[in-house]
């Protein structure tokens, strides 16, 4: 019965590790690293995310259906008058607008990186 008992005591001992509930949910496998607008590697591509979650709204086709910000191009993009950072990102972010496809934590880590590297726009950081 002791030999129960201690065998018990060590599968607990050994299964039982400090995580904590909050790092368990919230992990995740976003890599922000290398972050442009136009990358090979569309995870890493901030224009893949645009043509994903903003174009069917911020268009030149979509001018006439009432969008005055047209963000097909990277020069669009950067020299918008709206600061990025507070429409996409930041706590008060308002676009994508409500009823359109959202943007995950992933992405707007994503559009962070990008505009807190100074906008990069391709691999080589140009």
């Amino acid at each position: 019965m002791k030999h129960i008992f201690y065998f018990l005591f060590l599968i607990l001992f050994v299964t039982c590790t400090i995580d904590n509930e909050y790092d368990y949910f919230n992990q995740h496998d976003c890599d922000t690293i290398g972050i442009s607008y136009v990358n090979s590697n569309l995870d890493k591509s901030i224009q893949a995310i645009i043509n994903s979650k903003c174009l069917s709204c911020h268009s030149e086709l979509n001018m006439a259906q009432g969008s005055f910000v047209v963000l097909e191009t990277y020069e669009q993009l950067t020299n918008s008058s709206y600061d990025l950072y507070d429409l996409l990102v930041g706590p008060n972010a308002s676009m994508p607008k409500v009823g359109s496809p959202q943007l995950t934590d992933c992405e707007k880590l994503k559009i962070d990186n990008w505009i807190n590297n100074q906008y990069p726009y391709d691999e080589m950081g140009r």
